[in-house]
C-alpha cells in the first residue's frame, strides 16, 4: 500500500492532503474555525482602515487604545505569539520565560537564550514554530503522530482556531518546551535515549536512496557520527544525536511493533505497521534522488540538483571539520573542533571546543573522554616519544598518557577502540572501548 499525496492551494498556505489507497476516505488534515475561546481580547479592533473579508492588513488589534498587550510581556493583541504567551502564562510558566521571544518566525532561535528546550519533537504544552509563514501554535495535544494546536491569527483573521494533523502536516518544525508538568505528562518514550544504539544494526551509510527499507533496529549515521536515524522496534522512526544521545526528532509511531520506514520511489518517506498499514509519510515529492541525514543533524529529501523537497527543520550547529582519516600519526595533532572517524563511519574522537578529547559512538554517545573540559582551545599532540598530550591555549600540559617507545600512530578503530600502536602494528596503549555502542 502506497500514500498518494496532493497540494491543495487554500489562499497563501499550501496544505498537505493525504488519501490511502484501498481505504475509507480519510480526513488527515482537518481546519476548524471556533466561534469564540476564553482568550480575554478577542474583543480587540483592528487598527488598519480597509479591513477585507476579516483580515487586518497589518495585524494591529487595539484594546483600550493600546495595540500591544502588557499581561503577556508586549506582544501584538490577537496575534499568534499573543495567545500562546497567555496559553502558556495560564499553565504556570513564569512571564520572564514567556516574554522577550520576539517574532513568531524566532521563537525557536530566542528560545535557547532563556534556558528553553528546542527539538523536532511535540509534546502537549509546547509551542509549535511554523518557520515558513512566522507562526506560532499552542500543542493541545498529542497522540501517536497526531498533535492537535490551537492558534490565534492564522490567515491574518485575529481569530481563534484549531487543527490536527501530524508535525508535517501542519507546517510545525520546531518545537519549544517549557518544562510545564503537562509537557513532562505527555512526553514520548525514548527507546534509547541517552543509552547508544545498542544492537542496532548500522546500513554503512549517512543517507537512503529511493526504494530503500530500514527496517526495525537499523540505523544510518551522519558523516560525522553525531547523528542517527533509527528505526526503534517500538515502530518509532527517531533521530537522536546531540548532547548525550538524546532524541531531536520522531515520528511518533511508537506502539508499533515491526514497522519499517520506505524511502519510497515517489520520494515519500512511510512508516508502515507490519501489517502494511501507513502510520507517518513525509508527502510525494517528484523528482526525489536521496533522503540525507546531514552533519548539521537536518533530514532532507534531495533531488539530482541538489535541491531540498522536504526536511524535518531541527537542525544545528555543525563547525567541527574532519581531519581526513581514522588514524593520526606520530608528530601529528587534532586541533580545537577537528575530529577522526572510524573506517566504517560509526566512531569519532573530537578534539571539543571546550577542551576535552571524547571518543563517541554512533549519534554522540559518549564512550571516553580525558575530562580535560573548561580548556577552550586545546589540542592533542601524537609526539614522537609516543606521548598522547593535550595542551592548553597557553602550551601547558593538561593532560597526557605516557611516554612509549617506537610509537607510529593513534587508531580509531571500527570496534569502537582508540589503539596506539608501535611501529610493528603491536598495541601500546588503549581506553578499552572496543564493542562498545
Amino acid at each position: 500500500m502506497k500514500i498518494l499525496g496532493k497540494l491543495v492551494r487554500y489562499g497563501k498556505v499550501l496544505w498537505l492532503v493525504g488519501v490511502v489507497l484501498l481505504s475509507a476516505n480519510t480526513s488527515l488534515l482537518t481546519k476548524t474555525k471556533v466561534e469564540a475561546s476564553s482568550y480575554p481580547w478577542g474583543g480587540a479592533v483592528c487598527v488598519a482602515t480597509g479591513q477585507v473579508s476579516g483580515k487586518c492588513p497589518n495585524y494591529e488589534w487595539s484594546y483600550n487604545g493600546q495595540v500591544r498587550n502588557p499581561t503577556t510581556g508586549n506582544y501584538y493583541y490577537r496575534n499568534c505569539t499573543d495567545y500562546v504567551a497567555w496559553r502558556l502564562i495560564n499553565s504556570g510558566i513564569p512571564l520572564s520565560k514567556v516574554s522577550g521571544l520576539g517574532g513568531a518566525g524566532s521563537w525557536d532561535d530566542n528560545a535557547p537564550q532563556k534556558g528553553l528546550t528546542v527539538s523536532g519533537v511535540p509534546t502537549p504544552g509546547s509551542a509549535g514554530v511554523d518557520e515558513r509563514y512566522g507562526h506560532v501554535v499552542y500543542v493541545d495535544s498529542v497522540s501517536g503522530s497526531t498533535i492537535t494546536i490551537s492558534e490565534f491569527n492564522w490567515g491574518s483573521t485575529g481569530s481563534y482556531g484549531s487543527r490536527t494533523g501530524t508535525a508535517g502536516q501542519l507546517g510545525l518544525s520546531k518545537f519549544v518546551s517549557f518544562g510545564s508538568s503537562q509537557q513532562s505528562s505527555g512526553s514520548y518514550e525514548q527507546y534509547y535515549s541517552g543509552s547508544g544504539v545498542k544492537s542496532a544494526s548500522f546500513l554503512g551509510a549517512d543517507r537512503l536512496y529511493p526504494g530503500q527499507v530500514m527496517r526495525a533496529n537499523q540505523y544510518i549515521e551522519s558523516f560525522n557520527t553525531k547523528y542517527v536515524l533509527l528505526m526503534q522496534p517500538d515502530g518509532n522512526l527517531v533521530e537522536y544525536g546531540g548532547e548525550a544521545f538524546n532524541a531531536v526528532w520522531n515520528t511518533r509511531t511508537s506502539g508499533n511493533p515491526g514497522a519499517y520506514v520506505a524511502y519510497q520511489t515517489d520520494g515519500n518517506l512511510v512508516v508502515y505497521a507490519s501489517d502494511g498499514r501507513p502510520l507517518w509519510w513525509s508527502g510525494m515529492r517528484s523528482g526525489s534522488n536521496q533522503l540525507v541525514l546531514q552533519n548539521d543533524g537536518h533530514l532532507v529529501n534531495y533531488n539530482p540538483w541538489h535541491n531540498p523537497l522536504w526536511y524535518t527543520g531541527v537542525h544545528f550547529t555543525d563547525s567541527d571539520v574532519y581531519a581526513g582519516a581514522s588514524v593520526i600519526n606520530s608528530g601529528g595533532r587534532l586541533m580545537q573542533n577537528q575530529y577522526i572517524r572510524s573506517g566504517d563511519g560509526r566512531y569519532s574522537l573530537r578534539m571539543q571546543a571546550d577542551g576535552n578529547l571524547v571518543v563517541y559512538g554512533p549519534g554522540s554517545h559518549a564512550l571516553w573522554n580525558t575530562r580535560t573540559f573548561g580548556n577552550p582551545g586545546s589540542r592533542l599532540e601524537v609526539q614522537y616519544d609516543g606521548n598522547l598530550v593535550i595542551y592548553n591555549r597557553y602550551g601547558g600540559a593538561i593532560w597526557w598518557s605516557g611516554m612509549r617507545a617506537n610509537s607510529k600512530l593513534l587508531f580509531m578503530q571500527s570496534d569502537g577502540n582508540l589503539v596506539q600502536y608501535d611501529l610493528w602494528w603491536r598495541p601500546l596503549w588503549n581506553v578499552g572501548t572496543n564493542g562498545r555502542l
